[in-house]
């Protein structure tokens, strides 16, 4: 039987991360700086440098390739600056709610697996999506619509009676 399926948007939508990426970003360009015995100016300049040759490509988003490049730990940085990541003001209940109403709840991010996971969890909302769909699965930003159609496939479900928030 065909699903309904509410593919929910994480970043200004269900979740804040606008501080929690800046400190990331920070924490990375620091080490960089530290470890080469450069001024922090320099390394952030590196990482900006980075970012540009990624910009409008879903690998802008994923730290994962971000620290590789930078020859740091993405996920100690991550972990280190999770106290930055809040859930917006009734998401939880939101989610139960369309769950309650009889809709898969399906995450879907520009961001990549590890990432999404990891900060998906440290919130304790995880439990509430039927399915995540990170950039890195698709090979694509969200905006190219490949998330969705994926999750209309492998979930079954229904394009009439599914919709995006």
């Amino acid at each position: 039987m065909p699903q309904k399926i509410i593919f929910w948007d994480w970043t200004g939508t269900l979740a804040d991360e606008a501080r929690m990426d800046e400190a990331v970003c920070r924490s990375m360009e620091e080490e960089v700086a530290k470890r080469d015995k450069i001024t922090f100016e320099e390394a952030e300049k590196i990482f900006k440098d980075h970012l540009k040759t990624l910009e409008n490509t879903w690998q802008w988003h994923d730290y994962v390739l971000h620290g590789k490049a930078l020859g740091v730990d993405w996920k100690h940085h991550q972990e280190k600056n999770l106290r930055e990541l809040v859930l917006l003001p009734h998401a939880r209940e939101i989610l139960e709610y369309a769950r309650e109403k009889g809709y898969r709840n399906v995450l879907v991010t520009n961001a990549v697996r590890p990432v999404i996971l990891l900060r998906v969890r440290y919130l304790g909302v995880l439990d509430l999506f039927d399915a995540v769909i990170a950039s890195d699965d698709v090979q694509a930003m969200k905006s190219e619509g490949r998330h969705f159609l994926h999750g209309l496939r492998t979930l079954n479900g229904d394009p009439q009676a599914s919709f995006s928030v």
